[in-house]
This record gives structure tokens, sequence and C-alpha cells, in this order.
């Protein structure tokens, strides 16, 4: 077997590219038998907040927690974004451990970003973190493990060939490195971002399935209200984010969701030109 360390340019590179489809194909493959998203989930995802959690972690649940509380009056927003208890007595009322903590913490007015410093408030969502991981939902240690395993594999194949020819090539005096660097780094960068994204198969699948059967509740956002516990805008904020409630409906949105509107600016024009020049001057080697 001939040793891909001995070819030179547009050949290691064309090796180097079967090389990396390979890998990555490989990766696809494993994470579909070690991830199966086709079978049906085992939790019936009706709770809003865990819904929230699905989507964004256990600091989404709680904001939307404040905002359906907000909704039905058991808080509000005072002063420069800081929240303080209505309902003195709301320690009759049923609610639930994630509401009661946040109504516990805002008995003074406090700014809304305590919420996320509070032990029991995260207390209160280790249970929804807890039962999408037991679920599949979310990964657990078992699926964390496979996917290390996954990642520290493909990675040693591909850096490590990537940077054995690069560092060749620099021993012997050529800098023509470039394009190889480009697709060594191309190649990890995907490796990772297959690895490391925050849900399952299973559960990007679940969620893919919520914003699609709400849909139409997207599609008249303007004219919901918020009102009772588990109603329809506390749903829509759940599946899509706060960024599909309008501000009419919601003013103070954005004082516990923290993210107010994007202004149009030179950003964009000057992004999308930085990166089709930057596009079209990549390049410069094949490493050897």
């Amino acid at each position: 077997m001939m040793n891909p360390f001995l070819l030179h340019g547009p050949a290691f590179l064309g090796f180097y590219i079967v090389l990396m489809l390979g890998v990555c194909g490989f990766l696809e493959v494993a994470l579909r038998i070690a991830e199966p998203a086709g079978r049906e989930p085992s939790l019936k995802l009706t709770d809003p907040y865990l819904i929230a959690c699905l989507r964004s972690g256990w600091q989404e649940s709680v904001r939307l927690a404040s905002m359906a509380l907000i909704g039905r009056g058991l808080l509000r927003v005072s002063g420069s974004n800081e929240l303080v208890t209505e309902d003195a007595a709301f320690a009759e009322r049923q609610l639930r451990p994630l509401e009661v903590a946040l109504l516990r913490l805002f008995r003074r007015p406090g700014a809304a970003r305590a919420m996320f410093a509070d032990r029991g408030i995260q207390a209160a969502c280790d249970d929804y973190d807890t039962t999408l991981r037991s679920h599949s939902l979310l990964p657990g240690r078992t699926t964390t493990l496979r996917r290390l395993v996954l990642l520290v594999l493909t990675l040693m194949i591909l850096g490590g060939i990537g940077a054995g020819k690069i560092g060749l090539a620099v021993s012997q005096g050529r800098s023509n490195i470039g394009v190889l660097f480009f697709l060594t780094a191309l190649g990890c960068a995907y490796c990772i971002w297959r690895i490391i994204r925050p849900r399952t198969r299973l559960g990007a699948r679940c969620l893919q399935d919520l914003t699609m059967t709400f849909e139409r509740l997207q599609n008249r956002a303007g004219m919901l209200q918020l009102g009772s516990a588990g109603n329809e805008a506390v749903l829509l904020v759940a599946v899509f984010g706060a960024e599909a409630l309008s501000e009419n409906v919601f003013p103070e949105k954005y004082a516990i969701f923290d993210r107010p509107p994007v202004k149009q600016s030179s950003g964009s024009s000057c992004g999308s030109s930085c990166g089709s020049s930057c596009g079209g001057g990549c390049g410069g080697g094949c490493g050897g």
C-alpha cells in the first residue's frame, strides 16, 4: 500500500478530498445508527416549558415562564427592566415549581437577568432537562460519550493526516500549503459542527414536527392575546421563540428576552461582499 505522504501536489489533494468525503460520510452514517430519528418519541411534548427547554435550553424555559406570569397578572415589569411579583398570595394558587420560584425571587423588584443566577429557579428547571435527556431528545451521558469517540476518531484521521502533510511540507521548505490547510480546517470544522449540536437527531426531528404543526398559529401571531396559563401565545413562543410574538401583543418581551430588534445596517452588505471576496481569494497550494 502506497504511503499517502509520498504523494505530491494535486495527487495528494485528490487523495485528501476523497478521504475527507469518506470520513464525513462515515460520521453521518454513525450518527444515524447511534441516534435514530425515525422512531416515535416516548415523550409527548405538550408542556410549553418543556418545548422551550428543548428548543433553546433551560434559560428559555425561565423566560417563557416569566412571560406567562406577566400575561396572567402575577408578575409585572417595573422600572428599568425590573420584575416584581403582583400577587402576594401566589402560594395559594396551583402553580408549577418554576413559576413559584420566579414569584419568590421577585417578591421585591429585581433585574430580570437575576432569574438566570437564582439556584431555586435552576433547580426547578432540572426536571425539564432530565426529562428530555431520559427520553433521548437531548444528549445524555451515553450519547455524549459516543459523540466524543466519533469526534476524536474523525479529528485524528482528518487533522492528523492534514497536519502531518503540512508539517512535512514546511520541513522541506515548501510554502504552498494554503489549499491543504483550508481543506483540513473545513473537514475538522464540519465534524465538530455535526457532533456538538445541542439536540439529538430525534429531538431535532420532534422540534421540526412542532414547527410544522403550529405553522398556522405562527401566521396569526398578531391576533393572539396573553391571558390564562397555557394559552396560544405562550405555546407560540415555546415553539418559535419571542421573535414570533408581536411587540404589540407583548411589549414587555424585550425586558425579559433581552433581544431588541435588529436594525438594518451596512453590516450585511459588508459581510456578503467580504465573504465573496474572501471566497475567491482562498487557496494557494497543495502542501507538497
